[in-house]
């Protein structure tokens, strides 16, 4: 993104009026991460979340890639701003944080669009680009 871009509070109401309030899973995860001490500075904020979908929406987007998933706030707000028919795929290395993500994605029933891959960022994008992205 242009380093020159601001982001002032006209753009953030923008943005927060362009997508949608938070799901009740997004909600119950962000507070799971509050319990998780420094750790969860991997979250990413409220308005990037927003804005993710924000892209996706005005681009309608139908695929999305994530590395570096943790608890899966930010692809479980992808997946909700994505159509049914959608493909996410996630990596992240960390299989305890994988597998609690993947409860948040079954409760906010996201699930069947999101690919988790439990593996090595550059391992799992070498493996992604020899299967020409299939999953």
């Amino acid at each position: 993104m242009d380093k020159n871009f601001i982001i002032d509070q006209n753009m953030i109401n923008y943005i927060f009026s362009h997508t949608n309030n938070l799901h009740k899973v997004q909600k119950k995860l962000l507070k799971y991460n509050e319990k998780l001490g420094h750790i969860k500075k991997l979250q990413i904020s409220i308005l990037q979340a927003n804005f993710i979908q924000f892209i996706i929406k005005i681009n309608n987007y139908k695929s999305y890639l994530e590395i570096g998933t943790f608890t899966g706030y930010s692809i479980l707000s992808a997946a909700l701003a994505l159509p049914k028919n959608c493909k996410l795929i996630g990596i992240d290395k960390n299989l305890k944080t994988n597998n609690q993500a993947i409860m948040f994605f079954k409760e906010a029933k996201q699930d069947k669009k999101i690919n988790l891959i439990c593996n090595n960022g550059k391992i799992a994008l070498e493996n992604l680009i020899k299967k020409k992205g299939k999953i």
